[in-house]
């Protein structure tokens, strides 16, 4: 069974962010399934540099897309990305102190998924890009 599976609430209604929030979701399950069979640290460190780069990547596609339709709470949802990396970062870092990923960051990596995507990015989708485009 996997980490975290794609469903219908995670539905944006833009087809390319969808596409990328489940390539999100295929390296968080992959991350965690390294983490829960003891892969070695290079694997691990592998798979969190790889979700922090697609992240990243993710993140600002995301926001450049807000611009285009002109979302009016784009500079709220861009300094949330910005506390999301800053917190995967700093849990990074304690991977690199302790070479341990506990369950408080698989929690922040679930809340991440459902709160962030459920409740704040499902609001640039369709109907506010239809809304913008009057």
């Amino acid at each position: 069974m996997s980490f975290y599976e794609w469903g219908d609430q995670l539905d944006v209604r833009v087809a390319a962010m969808n596409e990328q929030h489940k390539r999100i979701i295929a390296l968080m399950n992959r991350l965690h399934a390294s983490a829960r069979t003891n892969a070695p640290q290079l694997v691990i460190e592998s798979d969190l540099a790889e979700l922090g780069r697609f992240t990243t990547q993710h993140f600002a596609d995301e926001e450049a897309y807000m611009k285009r339709i002109g979302f009016a709470k784009l500079i709220t949802h861009a300094e949330i990305h910005r506390r999301l990396l800053q917190k995967f970062t700093s849990f990074v870092d304690q991977y690199r102190t302790t070479g341990q990923l506990g369950a408080d960051f698989f929690d922040f990596l679930k809340m991440w998924l459902s709160a962030h995507i459920q409740g704040v990015d499902v609001q640039y989708g369709e109907p506010a890009a239809k809304v913008a485009a009057r």
